[in-house]
């Protein structure tokens, strides 16, 4: 299914999304939880053997661990919602593998005068 930006403004429910009404109302049911993110990329080592270590980044600040990287987005005024993950694999051979988690700002979405 594709659209246009005007087509997802004036019909939002089409496409699974809330109205803004419906967002006003209650913003934190259509917004991610502030661990969301971090579960994902730690789910990753379950599901992924060999994973030894996880490395995070957060918009470019390298973090030691996952804690570390709560603190960082905290300090940076960011909220895991504005954020988007990436993860990278290295191989370190030997059935090892280092996985490099990347938390990036989600660039901004401008809208068409008007809408």
């Amino acid at each position: 299914m594709s659209a246009s930006i005007e087509d997802l403004i004036r019909n939002p429910g089409k496409y699974g999304a809330p109205t803004f009404e419906e967002f006003s109302k209650n913003p934190d049911k259509y917004r991610k939880s502030e661990e969301a993110l971090l579960t994902t990329a730690e789910k990753g080592s379950k599901t992924i053997k060999g994973i030894t270590k996880h490395i995070y980044y957060v918009d470019g600040v390298k973090c030691e661990s996952a804690e570390h990287a709560q603190r960082i987005m905290s300090t940076m005024g960011l909220r895991q919602d504005d954020l988007q993950l990436a993860i990278n694999l290295e191989d370190l051979g030997n059935h090892k593998i280092q996985a490099h988690v990347y938390f990036k700002r989600k660039p901004n979405l401008i809208l068409p005068e008007g809408m």
